[in-house]
């Protein structure tokens, strides 16, 4: 990593600083080093976690995780895929501010609803399924703030605003994934090895034009994490790592 993008990864990862580390163009590559640095882990370790598993998924920047894991990326290229990718949603969200909070202890379609009443007034969507009673909402601080008053009008546990840099997963990226479409035009895909799930689908995608829509829509699309595990449970899978 420290190789392909010119800056000591562990250096920043054990070491900080933490400003540093949080910049969205510097996480990005750091997580998937981390997540690529524990498959290999395993692998040396003799386990058969890694060797016989048949399928992969990744919540959102996870998903480059799963490309590599599964053979479509090579880790290089998905390093540098994240480290643009981090920069172009960190000038997205100087372009159009906005934020995200968790919504706990609510059904998916009343927090859909919910949305649906604020953005007559602010942007804000759902943005992140991240399991069944909880979902992730984006938007502008005023879509959120609206948002967050009628989660609580209508029974959420809690509404916990999230410290991130921007409306992530939301129309305000459309910028990013503009600019991201045209880095995945530019990189090598391959059919993965692996059933490859996608966050904007909850569906598995093979073909590598498909992959390449996929990452780009994801950027400014909802991550269906919820129904992604839920799919491959209904397909038969027992254990996850």
């Amino acid at each position: 990593a420290a190789q392909v993008l010119g800056l000591d990864v562990a250096a920043l990862c054990f070491n900080g600083p933490q400003a540093e580390l949080d910049r969205t163009v510097r996480c990005q590559p750091a997580i998937l080093t981390t997540s690529i640095a524990m498959i290999e882990a395993l692998k040396a370790s003799g386990s058969k976690l890694v060797a016989e598993a048949t399928a992969a998924a990744g919540l959102s920047l996870g998903e480059y995780s799963a490309l590599v894991m599964s053979g479509a990326m090579s880790f290089e290229d998905a390093l540098r895929l994240v480290q643009k990718r981090g920069q172009f949603m960190e000038e997205a969200c100087a372009q159009n501010p906005g934020t995200m909070m968790s919504v706990i202890g609510l059904e998916d379609g009343i927090v859909e609803a919910i949305c649906a009443q604020a953005r007559e007034t602010a942007m804000v969507v759902a943005a992140n399924y991240n399991s069944p009673g909880q979902v992730v909402i984006s938007g502008t601080r005023e879509g959120i703030e609206r948002a967050a008053v009628l989660a609580k009008e209508r029974g959420a546990k809690r509404a916990l605003p999230l410290a991130v840099s921007g409306a992530f997963h939301s129309p305000l990226m459309d910028p990013a994934a503009t600019r991201l479409e045209a880095e995945l035009g530019a990189t090598t895909i391959q059919k993965p090895a692996l059933t490859l799930v996608a966050n904007v689908t909850a569906q598995p995608v093979a073909e590598p034009d498909d992959i390449r829509r996929a990452l780009a829509r994801q950027v400014k699309s909802p991550v269906m994490w919820s129904q992604s595990v839920q799919w491959l449970v209904k397909d038969g899978y027992t254990q996850f790592v």
